[in-house]
Order: structure tokens, then sequence, then C-alpha cells
């Protein structure tokens, strides 16, 4: 079970610090949660394990608590989209499995299979899907999309669409021309004008797809300014995929999302300023009070870039970073309220830098980018399920 600590800062000098850690399952967190109908789970990369774990906790912790039953992950719309639905009309066992393998490899992890299996304990009262425009299997998807074009009368895409979309599912860099990409988007427009219903799962997952395809078109080179393009499609797309989540599909529910810091964050790091804008901030100018942003970081111990890498890396905060901070005030795992540090200690130019995403130093006032910190003294790296291990 979640065990939750939380820190309070009660003075702010840094010669004089006095930190308090606390227990309430209680008054604070709680009363914050009840405001909240959105909650972003970050995490400092796609490979540690004890944020992994932690998130899990937190997650299992907020469904039973304060009713939060959906989460949505940084992972394949469609995907997890019609796994969901299968097994809560179903009444196979087994989803656990079903769900586990349906994610991205980086989450395929002994920390995500005791999620999996919380899951599907809690079939029909908690629900999962996927906000990210980037598909993992794509033949069925292609199936479903041409069985809907024969249906309605609308015509096949030929055969080069299809060709090119295989070519993507199994390659975001294949290199395709503007030409090809505007012929398939032509074809997916089709299906949008003839669907015409914002709360239709097809027409979102057209507009998925016209995202995804963009995002590919841009992504396929490593010029800095196309890369700033592709990355903004991405979030711009699962911007969207949320939205119709959070409003069309489940619009009674709380909803938790599952994904990097560097997408959750309300405010463009700063080295990216008018180049980038985050899932987060977007979401933060709709839902505003109603979201809590909960950004992850750590100090030292061993972490993974990835998860499905074999060698860990050393984590080790160094001088005047956030997290060195914490670690030499002996602060444990567990919650910072950002919110509460008043500008003159992110002002104080002993405290420069934090790690929040893949371990890159950047000079901020972090209380601007996320509402709360998941602090973690000690990281240790995810530990990965090779396919010839999973049961």
């Amino acid at each position: 079970m979640i065990k939750i600590l939380f820190f309070l800062f009660a003075c702010f000098s840094l010669n004089a610090q006095n930190i308090a850690s606390y227990l309430p399952k209680s008054n604070k967190f709680d009363s914050l949660i009840k405001s909240k109908r959105v909650v972003l789970l970050g995490e400092q990369t796609h490979g540690d394990g004890s944020h992994f774990k932690a998130k899990s906790d937190i997650i299992e912790y907020l469904h039973k608590e304060h009713g939060f039953n959906v989460l949505l992950f940084e992972q394949d719309f469609r995907q997890l989209y019609t796994d969901n639905d299968s097994f809560n009309k179903s009444n196979k066992i087994g989803y656990a499995d079903t769900l586990w393998n349906s994610l991205f490899r980086v989450w395929q992890t002994q920390e995500l299979k005791n999620l999996c299996n919380f899951v599907e304990q809690q079939r029909g009262k908690f629900k999962i899907g996927g906000l990210d425009i980037q598909i993992r299997y794509g033949s069925k998807f292609i199936e479903n999309m041409l069985s809907f074009c024969s249906e309605h009368n609308l015509g096949n895409s030929n055969q080069d669409d299809i060709n090119l979309l295989k070519n993507l599912f199994n390659d975001y860099h294949y290199q395709f021309t503007e030409t090809q990409k505007n012929s398939l988007i032509e074809w997916l427009n089709r299906i949008i004008k003839k669907e015409n219903s914002p709360n239709s799962y097809i027409t979102q997952q057209a507009k998925s797809l016209i995202f995804f395809v963009d995002y590919c078109f841009y992504g396929m080179t490593k010029k800095w300014m196309k890369e700033d393009i592709a990355i903004n499609l991405r979030d711009s797309g699962m911007v969207a995929n949320a939205i119709w989540l959070i409003e069309q599909k489940y619009p009674n529910e709380k909803v938790i999302i599952w994904a990097h810091n560097s997408h959750i964050l309300n405010k463009t790091l700063p080295p990216f300023e008018g180049k980038r804008k985050y899932l987060g901030q977007y979401l933060k100018e709709r839902y505003n009070d109603q979201l809590l942003s909960v950004a992850f970081s750590s100090a030292k111990g061993y972490s993974k870039m990835y998860s499905y890498v074999e060698k860990p890396f050393e984590v080790s905060a160094k001088e005047k970073s956030f997290e060195y901070f914490l670690h030499q005030k002996g602060i444990k795992d567990g919650f910072l309220f950002l919110q509460e540090l008043p500008i003159s200690f992110w002002e104080n130019n002993q405290i420069k830098y934090s790690y929040l995403t893949h371990f890159e130093t950047y000079k901020a006032k972090w209380n601007e980018y996320a509402d709360m910190l998941y602090f973690t003294n000690e990281s240790y790296p995810a530990n990965f399920i090779k396919q010839n291990d999973r049961k």
C-alpha cells in the first residue's frame, strides 16, 4: 500500500531551513485532491523503477480513496481504447496480461505488471486508455478504417497510402514525400467528414492519425527546427486525444494521466521557450484549478533512460541543484508542495537547477513548472521483463 510523505517548508532561509515531514493521508493532500478532476503524473525517465512503483501506488490510492477511475497512458490511443472496451464487455480473465502486452515496451516492467493486476481486479470500476498519436500495432487499425470506408461508400485509399501507413507504423522515421503525405491525409479527412460526429471514436482516431502522419513527416530528419515542429505536433495530438477521452468518453469521471515529465509540465522549459508547448500547458489552460501536475525527480542511485536498456547509469545530483539541496536536508521519498515555496526561494543563487527531464539540468523557478514534486532520494532502475521471461 502507498506510503505518502509530504514535506512542509516552514522557513525559507537556506541557512536555517526547518523541514518537517508528515503523513496526512488526510488533510493536506486529501483536501487538495478533492477539487481536482485531472491529475498528471510525470517521470524523470522511461526507465526509473522507483518512479514506476510510486506512481502505481499513488494511482491505487487515488482510485480507492478519491474516485479516480480512469488512467490514460502516454501510449497508443487506439490499442488501449479497444483493449479496455473489449475487456469491460466480456467475462474473460487474463486482462492483466493483455493490457501489459499492449503497453509500449518501456513500461513492460514488473512494476507495471503489478499495476495491470490491480486493474484486472477492479473490472468495470477502473478504465485504461492511451492518448498518444504514436501507433504500436497498425494492422487491425487499417482493417477497421478500410471496412468503414467500404460501408460508407467512401472508396478505399489507394495501395500506396496503405503501404505508407504500414511503413510508418513500423518506423516513425520512414522517408516519404509531401505528396504522399497529402494523399494519405486527404483519405483520412474523407472519413472525418463522413462520420461528422465529435464524440465518434472513428472521427477521433482519424484526427489522431493525421497528427501522427504530420509528426512522422517532420520528425524524419534531425534538423532542430523540424524536430520542434514534430514535438509540438505530438503534444498537440495528445491534447486532442486527452480532451476527447476526458470530455466525450469519460465526461463524469476523474482522470489520471501517466507521461514523461517533459509532457506534463505547466510551462515550457527555458531552452525551448517560444518553440515548444507541452500537453500539460494545454490541459492547465483548459482545466485550470481542476488539474494537478506532479513531476518526479531524484537525487542519487541508479536509473535507465528506457527500461529495456541493459546498462543502468548512476544518478548523482550536482551541487546547487534542487535535488542536491533536498538530499542534504535529509528528505526521503514523498511529495513536495512547490506552490508553498516563495519566489525568493527560487531566486536564491544557491538553488540553480533541477533534473526534471532525462537528468538534464535547467535553471528555473520550478514552482512555475509543476504544482507538486514527488521526490525520490534514491532511485533504482525499472525491472524490465524480457519476452522469454513473460508469463
